[in-house]
């Protein structure tokens, strides 16, 4: 399990990230544009009450576009450039708890916050797999999103493969488009509740938890123990 024994406050942290990976579609707009880097530092400090980070997104192979970081106490907190954010996927993805838009005379960024998941053990045999899952319903990867960086696997029984970025599939012109039938959508949206507890949790109240003195920064699955039994048939 990973720990960190000195959490950077927001501002390290969105340094930190901007100069390790310039080239990073998010940082190299952030840092061109200071109005937008000091609105997104505000709400997620302010609004989002997380005052610590710890950056996730450390190399461009990592990371080309988006801005990752750990908030503590399971959560993850993410930035984006709204145009290069597509229509959220239906399952085999993890939904975001919540999301803020960010908006300046020349950039918006889409701020959205998900669950941890400790990245798996993933390789080429279980892309091809989720790709003929994914193939069943006239779906393919994005271009260049089949790689292992981007599929984790959830704490479930059977390993669940999952997209971490919020739009990796795509319709595939070459094969016969069925639409994901409402059942699979709906018993995506069950199991991932089920398994998350935390989604309902947000429902209710509109937000995360904020950060506090006994914030927990090891990096750990809030997943329901109980429901570690759970499995899912696409």
């Amino acid at each position: 399990m990973r720990t960190v024994k000195n959490v950077p406050n927001i501002w390290d942290a969105f340094n930190a990230t901007m100069a390790s990976i310039p080239q990073n579609v998010s940082c190299r707009r952030l840092d061109g544009d200071h109005d937008a880097l000091a609105k997104t530092v505000r709400y997620i400090a302010r609004e989002l009450g997380q005052k610590k980070l710890i950056p996730l997104s450390k190399t461009f192979i990592q990371s080309a576009t988006a801005m990752a970081f750990y908030a503590g106490d399971g959560i993850v907190v993410k930035v984006i450039p709204r145009d290069y954010l597509g229509q959220p996927d239906v399952f085999m993805h993890l939904p975001a708890l919540t999301q803020e838009t960010i908006k300046t005379d020349d950039n918006e960024f889409v701020i959205k916050t998900y669950p941890y998941i400790p990245p798996g053990k993933v390789n080429r045999n279980d892309i091809e797999h989720m790709r003929k899952t994914l193939q069943k319903y006239g779906l393919n990867f994005d271009k260049g999103d089949d790689q292992a960086k981007n599929v984790h696997r959830l704490p479930n029984k059977d390993r669940t493969m999952i997209g971490i970025d919020s739009s990796m599939f795509t319709d595939d012109s070459r094969l016969n488009r069925q639409n994901v039938p409402d059942k699979l959508v709906n018993d995506w949206h069950d199991f991932i509740h089920t398994l998350y507890p935390i989604y309902a949790e947000v429902e209710k109240t509109g937000q995360i938890p904020k950060q506090h003195d006994g914030t927990n920064f090891k990096m750990v699955s809030i997943h329901d123990k109980k429901s570690e039994s759970l499995t899912f048939e696409a």
